[in-house]
């Protein structure tokens, strides 16, 4: 009898710890305005305020998610701060987690400590207010992590991938999105190119530049683009290594937005750009068995609007056409059902600025 009740007093003071599988989650998280409407995260307005919505869940149609087995862990990146004033005690759902928040790498960070059982087949949604303090871009992140740290029960997750979520932002002025601002606009000839260089201020919501060239100064194309970094101030830097011909070439750029907003910069007029003559020629310049032919550009690329008119030897017009050429080589020309006998290419640009004469032979 000592015996068993010895026994029996051991067993007692080992601490025996029960293992629960269960499903812990979140889905994406939202920034809402505060009378509940979604809104554009790349347009959150400096020191406004807005609510940060986190969808929470126990998946698990049967087990609880026992106190003291997880945490609830956001951050809020570099660009937001808890609404000032705001009582975390005031979070909802506030019956379950314990929050506290602390100001650690740059960021605040806000905890919810799981210190009731979460029922099965729960869902409710985490509202914290906060509002923007610094202009910029950064990241919430948010984290249902099983921690297993005050708690006898042991939780197993049956579902680790759903406990993450994360959404960009941009923190603007209170007016909405200020137009990015061209500094310091540049053209600069190098040989038969054209150096751009540009500074920009408040590239906020900026998907790209477009750098743009015109003969007029009023028709300009596209030549090339640069991908925006989205900072406060940002320099750039673009070749155009297109040897562009004409007396003067007008350069432009153009910041392009996410939402398809723009806004040009200066524009630059850069003479004499380049006087090295385009030399084309005709492939094959004997033609048999097919009535396609291909105008290479042998020292240069095509680019702008063209006009080209394919005579015969007795001066009779056997094709015409316009074309928008962007930075070619070559292009095709195909002439059906033409009769044995030489040809001529005459190629003119619709500015009048140059024209070129090519021939080839149908045998």
């Amino acid at each position: 009898m000592k015996k068993i009740l010895l026994l029996i007093i051991f067993f007692a003071g080992i601490e025996v710890s029960a293992q629960v599988i269960a499903d812990p989650a979140l889905s994406q998280v939202k920034l809402t305005s505060l009378s509940d409407t979604v809104i554009d995260a790349l347009r959150v307005p400096l020191n406004g305020t807005v609510k940060l919505k986190i969808p929470t869940y126990n998946f698990d149609l049967f087990n609880a998610l026992p106190n003291g087995t997880c945490k609830i862990k956001i951050g809020l990146g570099s660009k937001l701060i808890p609404q000032a004033g705001f009582n975390l005690n005031n979070i909802l759902p506030g019956s379950y987690f314990l929050w506290s928040s602390v100001f650690f790498n740059g960021q605040y960070q806000i905890t919810g400590d799981l210190i009731a059982q979460l029922p099965p087949n729960y869902s409710d949604t985490v509202v914290i207010n906060v509002e923007g303090n610094i202009l910029g871009n950064s990241t919430i992140t948010v984290n249902f992590l099983v921690s297993n740290h005050n708690s006898s029960v042991i939780l197993s997750d049956e579902n680790p991938t759903n406990n993450t979520s994360f959404i960009g932002y941009t923190v603007v002025e209170s007016g909405g999105v200020t137009p990015v601002n061209f500094r310091d606009f540049a053209a600069v000839k190098i040989g038969c190119n054209i150096n751009v260089a540009f500074k920009a201020e408040n590239e906020i919501n900026v998907k790209k530049y477009e750098i743009e060239t015109s003969k007029d100064g009023i028709r300009f194309i596209k030549v090339g683009e640069i991908i925006a970094a989205n900072l406060l101030r940002y320099s750039a830097g673009f070749a155009l290594t297109t040897g562009i011909s004409g007396s003067t070439i007008f350069v432009r750029a153009r910041s392009v937005d996410w939402d398809g907003r723009y806004m040009f910069s200066e524009i630059r007029a850069v003479s004499g750009t380049c006087t090295q003559t385009l030399q084309l020629s005709a492939y094959p310049s004997l033609l048999h068995n097919t009535d396609k032919i291909t105008v290479i550009a042998n020292n240069g690329l095509l680019n702008g609007n063209y006009r080209y008119t394919v005579l015969d030897a007795t001066g009779k017009l056997i094709n015409q056409q316009s074309v928008i050429l962007n930075n070619v080589s070559q292009f095709n020309i195909t002439m059906p059902g033409i009769s044995s006998g030489a040809y001529f290419i005459h190629m003119q640009d619709t500015d009048g600025s140059r024209m070129f004469v090519v021939k080839f032979q149908k045998l």
